[in-house]
């Protein structure tokens, strides 16, 4: 009896064990804000920092959550830097999903926009960039927001293919602030 007890006992310690490895722990949400870069995004975990620089040797700030599930990854991100001069939204966004990186790299473009994002506490519109694209080799839908504030781009994405809800509400709870 307290064979079939030891038994039971280890197949359920694997099991768990095996249920935490897929799925992970329980995330604990963080709201990212960043005066640095104006904005405002609700992270489901603590994301880890990078900084760098860009093309113009100014900062960069990336803020980022993965995942590993063992059969698919969970991918947040959100970066912000600078420029010397006010950034073009024409010269941003035009020809972005003509790209020939896109094609060379396996990535289809599904859907693309450019929009406006309102500013929380000024009301200011500010241009703004989406697009859903898919990497044709693996199958990974990945959704892709910029915004242009003056001299500043904020960067943000999410991979949706496995976690749609938590994906979208993460790009939707990317605020810019003033």
């Amino acid at each position: 009896m307290k064979k079939i007890l030891i038994v039971i006992t280890v197949i359920a310690a694997v099991a768990i064990g095996a249920v935490i490895w897929l799925v992970g722990l329980p995330e604990k949400p963080y709201q990212l804000i960043s005066q640095d870069y104006n904005l405002s995004a609700s992270f489901p975990d603590t994301p880890t920092v990078t900084r760098s620089v860009n093309d113009e040797g100014r900062p960069k700030t990336e803020w980022t959550v993965k995942h590993d599930h063992g059969t698919w990854v969970e991918y947040y991100h959100v970066s912000g830097t600078c420029y010397e001069e006010v950034l073009d939204p024409a010269k941003e966004f035009g020809g972005a999903d003509d790209d020939p990186a896109l094609a060379l790299n396996g990535v289809k473009v599904l859907k693309s926009e450019k929009t406006t994002v309102r500013a929380l506490e000024t009301g200011r519109e500010l241009p703004a960039y989406s697009r859903l694209s898919k990497d044709i080799p693996t199958g990974n839908v990945l959704s892709h927001f910029v915004v242009l504030d003056g001299r500043c781009m904020v960067d943000a994405g999410a991979r949706i293919d496995r976690n749609e809800g938590p994906a979208t509400l993460f790009m939707e709870n990317i605020k810019m602030l003033k």
